[in-house]
């Protein structure tokens, strides 16, 4: 069994960065108090460009393993 994706869905997508961010967490960060630790946070976006322009941008962010790095949620088994 496959998956077959429409071809424009690769034209209209037409840049893209994978993020990386190091920090330090010295805040109140979604409810838990700051713990010092050291944290990264990994990240997407996609910009949909047209006639030069970015026209739509996407992004997303692991929220899920920042929150896990600092104790607030286990890590996987």
């Amino acid at each position: 069994d496959t998956t077959t994706l429409p071809a424009r869905l690769f034209e209209i997508i037409s840049s893209g960065a994978l993020d990386e961010l190091d920090g330090t967490h010295t805040g109140p960060f979604f409810g838990v108090a700051p713990t010092g630790r050291t944290v990264r946070l990994l990240g997407v976006d996609l910009a949909r460009v047209q006639d030069g322009r970015v026209r739509e941008m996407w992004s997303g962010e692991d929220l899920a393993g920042v929150l896990m790095q600092i104790g607030a949620v286990p890590t996987p088994a």
